[in-house]
């Protein structure tokens, strides 16, 4: 597994030419591979590539698009976030103090399983939630 900017401190463009070279290296071997492995029999080798930000020069998402391979997943929207975490507490989205939503929101990238962990820590270290 190769991946850059899966934490909370900022990506450089460094990590990302670094990511992007080793991608395009990767897809070469993968499609050297799938050619002379067709002819002997090998099983199909599968590529799969997670990033925030697809570099559309970079052949393997070429080749993605090109195939309809191509996914777009997006973080749900701040009106989303508020929402789901209201939900997980288990109080009305109003109730959730902003500066709260805010931190959610900036941590989360709108990941739900990282409003799930962030809530998780929040309520483990930081806040209380009363109701009634």
């Amino acid at each position: 597994q190769f991946e850059y900017g899966t934490s909370l401190f900022p990506k450089t463009l460094e990590d990302q030419a670094i990511f992007w070279r080793v991608v395009s290296r990767l897809s070469e071997l993968v499609k050297t591979e799938m050619q002379s492995g067709k002819a002997a029999g090998h099983k199909p080798l599968v590529m799969l590539l997670v990033c925030r930000e697809a570099d559309e020069t970079n052949p393997a998402v070429q080749i993605a698009r090109a195939n309809d391979s191509f996914i777009h997943l997006s973080g749900l929207t701040d009106e989303n976030i508020v929402e789901y975490t209201g939900n997980y507490l288990n109080v009305p989205a109003a109730m959730v103090p902003l500066p709260v939503r805010q931190f959610v929101a900036k941590v989360t990238l709108g990941n739900p399983r990282h409003i799930r962990e962030t809530i998780d820590q929040l309520l483990e270290n930081c806040i209380q939630v009363h109701t009634g």
